[in-house]
């Protein structure tokens, strides 16, 4: 999609933190499993984050135009207890 992107050939694309990551990595820090457990901190957090986020978006030629949420991550195991 990023090339697609670059090449003009789409203007705009829905897309996850992963493909967010390949334009500015560090918005992989707002997955990092058992990092919020809420939604507020999750929203104050981000909302502190975003112009940092658009920064390195807007040096890779990007724009970040809005957040969406999926839901909160969940660790399952089989078999095997977690224990950290």
């Amino acid at each position: 999609m990023i090339q697609k992107l670059r090449a003009g050939q789409s203007d705009g694309v829905l897309g996850s933190s992963v493909l967010l990551s390949h334009i500015y990595r560090p918005i992989l820090s707002l997955e990092m499993p058992g990092l919020f457990t809420d939604w507020a901190t999750l929203d104050r957090v981000r909302s502190k984050m975003a112009s940092k986020f658009a920064k390195g978006a807007a040096a890779a030629g990007f724009y970040i135009a809005g957040y969406s949420d999926i839901g909160l991550v969940r660790c399952l195991s089989k078999g095997k207890g977690i224990r950290s």
